[in-house]
């Protein structure tokens, strides 16, 4: 009896052992794997690090590009800023009252004529002298007297329209104080309008054809100063270095033609202060 139990025991022990070494491989098997799947897992990190690697080292080039940029115009700025502020805002009036000269020096540009913008944002156009007609005035060296001007106009609905449009026509027609009076009276009832920052500008321009060049800077000051933002500043800076040719100080000129080719690129007061410049650098 004890000689079957011991049999069946031994009979069971190698039915598991049989048993274990039929599942044994197959455990082998399934550990390869995942120790495979393991292996493509590190892998592919390693392959994420070095890439994260590159990434970073381009960003800090980047960084210091933008850096070195950002220094340059940093740079630039300050360079604009000293030659602004070595610009005086006013200009100061002189001991003696300068001899004024004719509209055109000798050996010294001219300077052109703008056409006045009426309200509507057009240019006029300039009307061919005919019968009955007065052509347009021009600058010569001696005073002439202005033609009569009726300060009537087209009757409008909007008041400030016809205060402009007869400050433009007194302008045009070589009435300059009469014109000044008008545009300061527009500055004075519409301090707020468009066309302000340009009533300003033609007040400057009224007195250089007039040949009052100092009184011309200091209105052409008040365009800068007042009315930062109007499409007028270019031209205002442009027209200071105008006045100082006339004024014989080709320092003071060449200092405001480069600020207009420095601050306003890629205008055409920019190209017209590029222009000058040359020319007085050959002189």
């Amino acid at each position: 009896m004890i000689r079957i139990k011991r049999n069946r025991v031994h009979t069971l022990c190698m039915a598991f052992l049989l048993v274990s070494i039929s599942f044994f491989p197959s455990i082998i098997k399934a550990d390869d794997d995942e120790m495979t799947i393991l292996r493509n897992k590190v892998t592919e990190l390693e392959k994420r690090d070095i890439e994260n690697r590159v990434i970073i080292q381009d960003l800090k080039e980047l960084i210091a590009q933008l850096n070195a940029r950002l220094e340059s115009l940093e740079q630039k700025v300050g360079e604009q800023e000293s030659v602004i502020s070595s610009v005086p805002k006013r200009v100061p009036r002189p001991v003696t009252t300068p001899h004024e000269t004719s509209g055109n020096l000798s050996g010294s540009v001219s300077v052109e004529e703008i056409p006045i913008e009426n309200v509507s944002g057009t240019t006029p156009k300039k009307t061919e002298t005919t019968q009955g007609q007065q052509s347009q005035p021009t600058e010569t060296t001696t005073k002439q007297t202005p033609p009569p001007v009726t300060e009537t106009i087209t009757p409008s609905d909007d008041p400030k329209k016809e205060l402009y449009n007869l400050a433009s026509k007194l302008y045009n027609t070589a009435s300059y104080d009469r014109a000044i009076v008008k545009y300061k009276e527009f500055i004075e009832k519409y301090p707020d309008d468009d066309l302000t920052d340009n009533a300003q500008f033609w007040i400057g321009e009224s007195y250089l054809k007039k040949n009052e060049y100092l009184k011309s800077i200091e209105e052409y000051q008040k365009v800068i100063e007042y009315y930062p933002l109007g499409n007028k500043v270019p031209e205002a800076y442009l027209k200071i270095g105008y006045a100082y040719i006339y004024l014989k100080d080709n320092v003071s000129a060449l200092q405001y033609f480069n600020l207009v080719k420095d601050m306003f690129p890629h205008t055409d007061a920019s190209v017209e202060a590029e222009k000058k410049i040359r020319e007085l650098q050959i002189r």
